[in-house]
């Protein structure tokens, strides 16, 4: 008899849970009281500044580096390269954000290989000599 109260209580409870209001997280106006859809604000973010790789090499850590840029450039200046690249003219904000974000990680995470030159916000590859503008008319490609 037990067993069947305890049973009971279990399947209850379960429906009860499962029945519970669920709780909206509401987002008011301080002023009347009503939801206010579509309003955020602008927060600044600085993103962590990642630490140095240490005694980092083409040569000796990733010693294929060279031959993978190579075929990514050949991709680049190849007749589907029209095709492999394209931004929005909305999200060319986004793009140019993510080229100054890449920017400041490479920088700084592989200082042996990669060097912003501020006078003309511009990176340079060490080991090539090849020197990309951060802020250009298709920052995605530079950034690929």
């Amino acid at each position: 008899m037990f067993e069947y109260i305890f049973i009971f209580i279990i399947i209850i409870g379960s429906i009860l849970y499962i029945n519970r209001p669920q709780r909206e997280k509401q987002f008011k106006s301080s002023k009347t009281g009503k939801k206010v859809f579509g309003k955020s604000s602008s927060v600044t973010f600085e993103a962590p500044r990642p630490i140095p790789y240490p005694d980092w090499s083409v040569e000796t850590t990733h010693n294929q580096w060279n031959k993978y840029h190579t075929e990514k450039l050949e991709r680049l200046s190849s007749e589907r390269a029209s095709r492999l690249c394209k931004i929005l003219s909305k999200a060319e904000d986004a793009a140019l954000e993510t080229m100054e974000l890449l920017s400041k990680y490479l920088i700084d995470r592989y200082p042996s290989l990669f060097e912003y030159q501020q006078n003309k916000e511009q990176i340079q590859i060490k080991t090539t000599g090849e020197i990309y503008p951060i802020k250009s008319s298709n920052p995605l490609k530079y950034a690929s």
